[in-house]
């Protein structure tokens, strides 16, 4: 959606990336959902932030396509 706001030439100014980490789930404290550019893994008492790759290569094509539009850097 952002990208045919911007084809229309309706300034964007911003976006909300929510969750930028994974997350647990609300209703299962113990189970956690894989959504965010990072994961967060369990490992013992430890959380591990493991890339999400897709995202940040969705995060990265839309950057880069802005930056072709002579949007900010």
């Amino acid at each position: 959606m952002a990208g045919e706001l911007l084809e229309a030439c309706i300034p964007l100014l911003g976006i909300c990336l929510y969750p930028i980490l994974g997350m647990p789930e609300w209703h299962a404290r113990d189970q956690w959902t894989l959504m965010g550019l990072w994961d967060l893994e369990p490992e013992g008492d430890l959380l591990h932030r493991r890339p999400c790759s897709p995202g940040l290569l969705a995060l990265e094509a839309a950057q880069h396509a802005v930056r072709q539009r002579g949007g900010p850097r």
